[in-house]
């Protein structure tokens, strides 16, 4: 679950904002600040995170337009046989702006967010591989990825609204729905394999009731914490997101040794 809708969703720090989306919601007044906010994040925002855009940067047979097709294209990153482009990264950039704010972001990334979104693109590629391999079915990720389309959507007035929106992404609604879909699928695969091995103890969830959660009520001025009890399943909840975080990252590091990830200058 996430704090907002995902932004990026597949990077291992934002993993937790996508799947504690509803979590951080129901804890709000319990758990002030105990989401994970890194990655895919504003900032999910997974999070989960999100998938290259299939456009391609179509630019005149002009010798100029030509050598600037070249700069843009120009490949940045390879996971295995996989080429990711300089396109790719200002692609996702759009997208993920657009899933967080509803509307095509004026500006063009910095060096430092670059190189960030580019880490991303290789993380989801390195994952959307293993979820291609998965037996896991597609029925559930696509429910998912439709109630996410809707709340997208509403912030628009009506459909055709929406659909403008996303002529400059250079993507259709169709489009966007297969994107979400294969999201929502990574992230049932990376739950599925990492849930289990997220063990977290009972001593942890009194620890952190009593180490963080109170400590933080009592800052924010709530000198009645609930009790242990009802609040130990959200706890257990966050903690278990907290631990495929860092169960992710290893799996990940794993994966770009094993599938031969280069990087070229951005």
């Amino acid at each position: 679950m996430t704090t907002a809708l995902t932004k990026t969703m597949l990077c291992p720090d934002g993993w937790t904002k996508h799947f504690l989306r509803m979590l951080d919601w129901a804890c709000a007044p319990l758990l002030p600040g105990a989401h994970t906010e890194s990655l895919i994040p504003r900032r999910f925002r997974q999070r989960m995170g999100s998938i290259a855009l299939l456009a391609a940067l179509c630019l005149g047979t002009a010798a100029g337009a030509s050598e600037q097709a070249q700069t843009l294209d120009r490949v940045v990153a390879s996971v295995g046989k996989v080429a990711i482009t300089e396109s790719d990264v200002l692609d996702e950039y759009r997208l993920e702006r657009f899933l967080e704010d509803g509307r095509e972001p004026s500006d063009r990334p910095g060096p430092q967010e670059m190189e960030k979104i580019r880490g991303r693109l290789i993380d989801q590629k390195l994952l959307e591989f293993e979820a291609g391999q998965s037996t896991l079915l597609a029925g559930p990720s696509e429910e998912v990825a439709r109630k996410r389309l809707a709340i997208l959507e509403r912030q628009f007035p009506n459909e055709e609204a929406f659909e403008v929106a996303l002529q400059p992404l250079g993507i259709t609604k169709q489009q966007l729905f297969e994107k979400l879909v294969w999201q929502e699928r990574i992230l049932r695969v990376v739950d599925h394999r990492l849930r289990p091995v997220a063990v977290v103890k009972s001593k942890e969830i009194k620890d952190y009731y009593q180490q963080t959660l109170v400590p933080q009520l009592a800052q924010s001025g709530n000198r009645n914490p609930p009790p242990l009890p009802e609040v130990e399943a959200k706890i257990h909840e966050l903690l278990v997101q907290q631990k495929i975080d860092q169960l992710l990252k290893r799996w990940l590091s794993q994966l770009k040794t094993s599938q031969h990830v280069e990087l070229m200058s951005l």
